[in-house]
Order: structure tokens, then sequence, then C-alpha cells
């Protein structure tokens, strides 16, 4: 029996732990913890990248038109356009923004907008790598045109479009891709009898003349127009179809539709 009770004792004296093993297992268990939230801190902190500035201001127009603050994203917005105006050249790798037309819901912000947006068009642009990138151009160029369209043209805006259609045969010679686009624009706003004239029910100008917009426009301007429209018709583009078929068949579009534009 006392052989009996000193196996049984033995065999308890086995399952029971020690006090201190609690406490060290629990002492390697925030030790653990707290390592892996210095591990998630460090990987945190590695993929950390400090926005530009000019990302910031981005992000905080963003922020104050979708939080109801138009006044303020409107004064930020007219900052930010005037600043890219003057560096167009530099900001060539600036990740797009997404637009919320916040210069467009006021009219005394279109002739900024205008000359922002006609300077963008006149910036020369590229074949893209990818097709994803060249169909994005293509439409974003698209968007550009509309906002154009529903800007005021006024004494200051006809100046800066009669400048791009004389430089349009410069354009068109030195650039890679023809800048057909902003030949189409000019054409529909700078065109005396379009712009001046009632239109009839086909959308062609009568002899009737409306005064009102008479008085900053002038005769020469529909030479001018189609002086620049045949030049972005004529340009052919510095690079290969058969390395860019997906720009070479835009192109081909908007020379088209161009084109169709001038026969109507």
């Amino acid at each position: 029996m006392r052989e009996e009770d000193s196996s049984e004792s033995g065999q308890e004296s086995d399952v029971q732990l020690p006090p201190s093993a609690g406490i060290m297992g629990d002492g390697q268990a925030g030790g653990s913890g707290a390592l892996a939230h210095e591990e998630v801190d460090a990987v945190l902190a590695a993929a950390y990248l400090p926005m530009d500035p000019i990302e910031v201001r981005f992000a905080r127009c963003e922020a104050l038109a979708a939080h109801g603050y138009i006044p303020q994203a409107t004064t930020l917005a007219l900052q930010l356009s005037k600043y890219l105006v003057g560096h167009l050249q530099d900001l060539s790798d600036v990740e797009d923004a997404r637009s919320h037309h916040i210069l467009s819901t006021d009219e005394a912000n279109h002739a900024g907008m205008f000359t922002f947006l006609l300077n963008v068009l006149q910036c020369p642009k590229y074949p893209m790598a990818t097709k994803y990138l060249q169909v994005k151009l293509y439409y974003l160029e698209g968007e550009i045109v509309s906002l154009l369209q529903t800007a005021n043209v006024e004494d200051h805006e006809l100046e800066q479009l009669r400048d791009a259609a004389v430089q349009m045969a410069t354009a068109v010679a030195s650039q890679i891709v023809p800048p057909i686009a902003l030949a189409h624009f000019i054409l529909d706003r700078l065109s005396y009898s379009f712009n001046v004239c009632e239109l009839d029910q086909n959308g062609q100008p009568t002899a009737r003349v409306i005064p009102a917009r008479v008085s900053s426009r002038r005769p020469q301007d529909d030479d001018l127009a189609l002086k620049a429209a045949l030049d972005a018709i004529g340009a052919r583009p510095l690079f290969s179809e058969e390395d860019y078929p997906l720009l070479s068949e835009a192109a081909r579009r908007q020379k088209g539709e161009l084109a169709i534009a001038l026969l109507t």
C-alpha cells in the first residue's frame, strides 16, 4: 500500500507545474505581443511615403469640395491652376487627380479654367506605353474639350484662341502626336459665321447677325480657324503605325470628325 501511495504521489508530482512556470509563460506571451507590435510599426514606417506639397494641396482642395467648403476649394483650385500653367513642363510625372469640376460650377472662374485647359491641350503629347494609358489619354482629352465648351468666350479668350491658331502650324510640324482636338475646338469657337450669326434648324449659319456677339469678333477669324483645321488634318504623325495602331486609329478618327465639321 505504501508503494502504491508513493507511486501515485510521484505521478501527481509529475503533473504539477512549478509556480514560476506560469509566470514565465505569461512573460513570453507579452514579449511576443510587444515584438509583433514593433514589427507592424516598422512595416508601416517603411511603407510610408511623404507627399509632395503640390499633392497635399490637391488633396486639401478635394477634401474642401467634398465637405461643402466650395469658396475655399475654388480659391485653392484657382491657385493650383495658375501654378500648373507655369510649371506644365515640370509636372509630367504627376499622377492624375480626380476631378470634381470645382472651377466650372461658377462662371466667375471660367476665365482661369479656360486658360489652364487651353494650355493643357497645347502641351506636346507622346505615344503611351500601353493601350490602357492611350485610351485614358484620349478620354481625358475629350473631357477637357467638353469643359472648354462650357466656358464663356470673351475678348481675352478670343485672343488666346487666335494665338493658338497661329501656333498650330508649328505645333503640327514639331509634335509627335498632332493636336487635332485643339484644332477642332479652335474651329468651333473661333469661326466667325458660326459664332456671330444665328443658326437654322439644321445647325447652319443664317444671314441674321446677333449684335451682341459682333463686338469682339473679327471676319479674319474664319481664316485663322480654317488654316488651323487644315494644318491639323494634313499633319503627318511622327510615330510608327505598326508600333502604335490604337493611337493611329484615334488620330484618323479625330481627323475624320474635323473634316466633317469643315464640310458641314
